[in-house]
């Protein structure tokens, strides 16, 4: 007869009373009291079919497969963290069966009628580890289920809520079981200038020139997750270069050197410099020149950094990670150690060059720059655009101030490879670069 161990409050060797039970209270109160539980497969069978009202009768391999769920589920319950709350009277027994009761409910339906076919294929592998035992996978002996990485919950949490308070937000444990959303106070914010703002996330800016249009957005890949604080984290493996693509399929693309757009920046801002001048030099465009200068500089490193040929073609865009490193960041209440919040931060820039009409071939074929006469100079449009919030600005100064009042600052992460930890804006001056040392 086949049987199956529970002990999820020890090893199997640290206890020698055995505990066979008939029902599931008998499991709870045999764990608590740190005995080793066994049953039988029609016994698992019958708990099964009491708690989720599944017939298993109509599919030998669900029968096959569903007691070594019972007994995985029930080992990995999150609640057995809370045990001494029971045993010291602050939990009730009705309370605390109550939750794992419920647990395992979700978990068995959920399996029988959306996941089965994976639990299957995950029984049948180890069931084949066990036999063969070639050193491949380590097997827990006591539910024979892989240690590896596990897969995360089937569902996802959608929350919508205003851009101040994105990076507020936390979880903590609830009564019943629950898990409440919270928000902790805002750090100050720290003084953005325009290299930091051109590389900030939700941040994405257009150069309108009457000879060029060019294109930055900040795309960076940020997931979030609710796990145990000890929950392993490795350093993902992140393509630097995602992808290379036209703007318009319908239009042809054209390359153009690095020098030559160096070249060409120089000379725009020789221009855009005599315009100034020549119109008495007021503030705002002596302002927009710097501008102008911060976003050249970026755009630069863009083509340097993704080093396709050393050229930007016109009519395309690449995404790339920019920096080349990711980033991790954890949020917990303080004396609440088994809910914890993760983000993980790849930061990626989209560079587009939109148009380009700066230059004139000769028939001889020498290349040379329009004519560009501070006379005729139009100053460029720059655009700022939060993605967030969907709303644009003209300057640098309204959409600094539009993170300062509407957006939450940004805490500081910690690098995957060398796990030293940075504020944001260093980052986001530096490009997301650092000195990494794995």
């Amino acid at each position: 007869m086949e049987t199956f161990s529970v002990n999820t409050m020890g090893t199997t060797s640290c206890y020698t009373n055995t505990s066979e039970v008939v029902d599931l209270d008998s499991i709870f109160i045999s764990v608590l009291n740190k005995k080793t539980v066994s049953i039988t497969v029609g016994t698992a069978h019958k708990i099964v079919s009491s708690l989720c009202n599944i017939p298993l009768t109509y599919d030998a391999k669900l029968r096959s497969v569903i007691p070594h769920m019972l007994v995985h589920h029930t080992k990995i319950w999150p609640g057995w963290q809370k045990a001494s709350k029971y045993q010291s009277g602050q939990l009730t027994y009705e309370k605390y069966f109550r939750s794992f009761k419920s647990y395992l409910t979700y978990k068995l339906v959920y399996l029988a009628k959306n996941d089965f076919k994976i639990a299957l294929s995950q029984h049948y592998s180890e069931n084949l580890a066990k036999v063969e035992n070639k050193g491949g996978v380590k097997v827990d002996s006591e539910t024979q289920t892989e240690i590896t990485d596990k897969e995360f919950a089937p569902f996802s949490l959608v929350i919508s809520t205003s851009a101040y308070n994105v990076n507020t937000i936390i979880f903590t444990e609830g009564p019943n079981e629950n898990i409440m959303l919270k928000y902790h106070l805002q750090p100050n914010w720290p003084l953005i200038n325009m290299a930091m703002l051109l590389n900030w996330p939700n941040i994405n800016v257009k150069f309108t020139g009457y000879e060029m249009v060019v294109i930055r957005k900040n795309v960076h890949d940020i997931s979030r997750y609710l796990s145990e604080p000890n929950f392993p984290s490795k350093p993902e493996q992140v393509e630097f270069i995602q992808e290379v693509n036209a703007i318009d399929n319908n239009k042809h693309r054209k390359s153009y050197s690095l020098n030559l757009m160096k070249a060409y920046m120089e000379k725009y801002l020789e221009n855009f410099e005599g315009y100034i001048k020549g119109h008495g030099e007021p503030k705002h465009l002596r302002t927009q020149i710097e501008e102008t200068k911060a976003f050249f500089q970026q755009f630069i490193l863009d083509i340097q950094d993704i080093n396709i040929n050393n050229s930007m073609g016109a009519n395309s865009y690449v995404v790339f990670n920019i920096g080349g490193n990711t980033y991790t960041r954890n949020k917990k209440v303080r004396n609440q150690p088994t809910l914890c919040l993760f983000e993980t931060m790849t930061p990626k820039v989209e560079t587009s060059l939109v148009g380009f009409y700066g230059v004139k071939v000769n028939p001889k074929g020498h290349v040379s720059f329009r004519t560009m006469n501070p006379k005729k100079f139009q100053p460029p449009t720059i655009e700022y655009t939060c993605t967030y919030c969907h709303v644009r600005f003209l300057n640098t100064k309204s959409t600094i101030d539009h993170l300062y009042t509407r957006h939450s600052a940004e805490p500081a992460v910690i690098c995957t490879k060398c796990k030293k930890q940075f504020e944001l804006p260093d980052l986001a001056q530096n490009r997301y670069a650092h000195s990494c040392t794995t």
